[in-house]
């Protein structure tokens, strides 16, 4: 196949698989895994969500393709991050929580339904990191630290696989107020040291 059929196979599965949303290569990143010409992936951006690397994978035997792509990561991360929130909640109180997929591939197979749920993709196996940050006043530090017990049980109540978390303490309503992003305050992810670190969990071993 030429390198146009990659780009033209995989930009037909997605538009079909997701035609609420408009696809258009991404600088012609065509990958071949380990130089096999029947095992290809591509990125491209999206309109729905232009700043995401969407991936689209397929490989060709006996004459059809098996797909997969991590669409649905990006369409469902509202949805994770509210569903983890409200465990979150009940621990710690007032927070917000941010999934990182920054390390993740998360693609899934064709067969993964479309209107498939936040629990559906967690359940699923692939790894999702999540930050929680904590409204300062509502609780202490010590307090806090002896909720993540509670926060862990919750989450393995959900029988989740890949599942991990690290929850901090914002130092004032501020900082809370203005964080958006798994970034924290200052939207820079190194700056995590300057604030109450309260613990880390993880249910498995997470891979990247």
């Amino acid at each position: 196949m030429k390198r146009v059929d990659y780009e033209a196979v995989l930009l037909d599965y997605l538009s079909n698989r997701y035609p609420d949303d408009n696809f258009t290569v991404s600088s012609n990143q065509l990958t071949t895994e380990g130089n096999n010409p029947n095992l290809f992936s591509v990125y491209f951006r999206s309109e729905r969500f232009p700043d995401e690397g969407i991936k689209a994978w397929a490989e060709k035997v006996d004459g059809k393709y098996n797909f997969e792509d991590n669409y649905m990561k990006y369409y469902l991360q509202n949805d994770i991050e509210a569903y983890v929130h409200d465990i979150a909640e009940k621990s710690f109180g007032e927070c917000k929580v941010f999934v990182d997929f920054s390390n993740y591939r998360h693609c899934l197979p064709e067969s993964f339904p479309t209107d498939a749920t936040a629990e559906d993709f967690l359940k699923t196996g692939e790894a999702c990191y999540f930050v929680v940050f904590v409204s300062p006043g509502h609780i202490s530090l010590q307090d806090a630290r002896e909720e993540l017990k509670n926060y862990k049980s919750e989450l393995e109540k959900c029988e989740f696989e890949n599942i991990g978390s690290a929850v901090y303490i914002l130092p004032d309503i501020e900082s809370f107020e203005k964080t958006d992003s798994v970034n924290g305050p200052t939207g820079r992810f190194h700056d995590m040291e300057n604030y109450d670190w309260v613990g880390s969990l993880k249910s498995v071993e997470m891979n990247e």
